[in-house]
């Protein structure tokens, strides 16, 4: 079975995956869904962290599929670009919008 990583959003929590996690441990897969450094306190304790930070933490988990959600699916991205995963599931990844008022 798979061992699925996954990744919350900026001020979230690992909590906010947990029905995801459940889903998947009903089936026989090991998922983990940790609270990324700096979050699931105060704000302030965001201050400072930065985005290899998240990565960082992320990297502690071996895994073989990352889902990420906002800020958590742009540092699976980058786990996914590091050959640290075989497949990567991202959700409203953090992108440039070519729309977007200057």
């Amino acid at each position: 079975m798979a061992r699925v990583l996954f990744l919350h959003g900026l001020g979230g929590t690992g909590a906010t995956m947990w029905p995801l996690v459940g889903h998947l441990a009903n089936v026989h897969h090991t998922a983990f869904a940790p609270t990324l450094p700096g979050h699931g306190s105060s704000p302030d304790d965001l201050v400072g962290v930065e985005f290899d930070d998240w990565v960082e933490a992320a990297r502690e988990w071996d895994t073989d599929v990352v889902v990420g959600q906002s800020m958590g699916a742009a540092v699976a991205l980058a786990l996914a670009a590091e050959g640290r995963v075989r497949g990567a599931v991202v959700i409203n990844p953090l992108a440039a919008d070519p729309d977007a008022v200057d």
